[in-house]
C-alpha cells in the first residue's frame, strides 16, 4: 500500500521535481536520478516492489525453491530492461555500475539453479558450482569497492588541493595590521624630523 500512496504522490507532483523548495524536502527519492522523465521514478517503484514480491514469495513458499529463483531471475531481466531503455541515472558511471549489478545478480541466479533439484547430477560429480558463486560474488564486490575507493580518493585529493590554494590564497595577501603600519610609518618620519 505504502507504494502506491508513494507513487501516485510523486506522480502528482511532477511539475514541481526541478524545484527548490520541494527538492529540499521531498528530493531525497530522486538523488541521482533524471528529473526530466516520470519514467525515472520507476526505479525506486521497482526496487520497492521486487524486494516486497521477493520477500512474500520467500515465506509463502518456502518449500519451492527453484520458484524462488525463477522469481529472482524475472525481478532481474525487468530490471535489466528498465535499465537499458529508460536510462533513469544522470552520472553514466552510476548507469552502468547498476547494469553491472543486475548482470552479476543474473549469473549468480542462474549458478544458483545448479543447486536445486534440477540439476540431477549434483551429487554424481564432482561440480565447482559454489566455487563459481563464489567467483561472482567477488567479481561484483571488488567492482563495487575499487569504484567507492577510487571516488573516495579522488574526493579527498580535490579537498586537500582545494584547503592547499585557500592556504596559498591567505598566505599572499597582506595582513590588514601590516599595511596599516606601513602607511604609518611615512608619517611617523616626518614626526620625527619635527
Amino acid at each position: 500500500m505504502a507504494i502506491v500512496c508513494y507513487g501516485i504522490f510523486y506522480l502528482c507532483t511532477f511539475s514541481q521535481w526541478t524545484d527548490e523548495t520541494y527538492d529540499n524536502r521531498f528530493g531525497a527519492v530522486f538523488e541521482g536520478l533524471r528529473k526530466d522523465t516520470r519514467l525515472s521514478l520507476l526505479y525506486p517503484l521497482i526496487f520497492l516492489l521486487r524486494r516486497a514480491l521477493f520477500s512474500v514469495v520467500a515465506i509463502f513458499c518456502q518449500e519451492l525453491l527453484i520458484l524462488q529463483i525463477a522469481c529472482l531471475f524475472c525481478f532481474s531481466t525487468i530490471q535489466i530492461i528498465f535499465l537499458i531503455l529508460v536510462e533513469p541515472f544522470t552520472e553514466p558511471l552510476l548507469q552502468k555500475l547498476e547494469l553491472f549489478n543486475e548482470v552479476c545478480t543474473l549469473a549468480l541466479v542462474y549458478i544458483m539453479v545448479c543447486f536445486t533439484d534440477a540439476n540431477e547430477a549434483l551429487f554424481l560429480t564432482e561440480n565447482y558450482y559454489d566455487f563459481a558463486f563464489l567467483v561472482g560474488m567477488a567479481i561484483n564486490l571488488l567492482v563495487h569497492v575499487y569504484y567507492l575507493l577510487k571516488n573516495s580518493f579522488l574526493e579527498m585529493r580535490d579537498t586537500i588541493k582545494e584547503k592547499c590554494f585557500k592556504q596559498k590564497a591567505q598566505a599572499s595577501q597582506p595582513n590588514p595590521n601590516e599595511i596599516e603600519m606601513n602607511n604609518l610609518k611615512p608619517i611617523a618620519s616626518k614626526l620625527d624630523v619635527i
